[in-house]
């Protein structure tokens, strides 16, 4: 599992090229961004070119029908609720905050 780390490194595909190496299933979470979206994008085509399957949420091996759609990406939104101190720490009005993430997840099967 790899999770917001994509987006952290300003290379990570040699990261990436070592977790393949040292699994048989890959797990990436990146925000549920523009930017978290190219970082998935990337390390599916990455993955596909090394021959892994994608497992989810798009099993397809073509291209992205939403690659060069500039005003959607794909990502999901997961509602948190808060803890009191989260509320204090943030100035939250609301007893929740929707957390929006990308994922990808590949599996080598040969």
């Amino acid at each position: 599992v790899m999770s917001y780390t994509l987006c952290e490194n300003q290379n990570p595909k040699p990261l990436l090229e070592k977790a393949m190496g040292l699994s048989k299933t890959i797990l990436l979470v990146e925000p549920g961004t523009p930017l978290g979206f190219e970082n998935i994008l990337k390390a599916r085509d990455l993955c596909i070119q090394q021959g892994w399957t994608i497992l989810a949420p798009c099993t397809s091996t073509v291209g992205c029908p939403l690659k060069n759609h500039e005003s959607d990406w794909c990502h999901f939104i997961k509602r948190l609720e808060r803890t009191r101190s989260q509320m204090f720490l943030k100035s939250a009005k609301h007893s929740h905050e929707d957390e929006k993430y990308t994922y990808l997840l590949a599996g080598w099967t040969r």
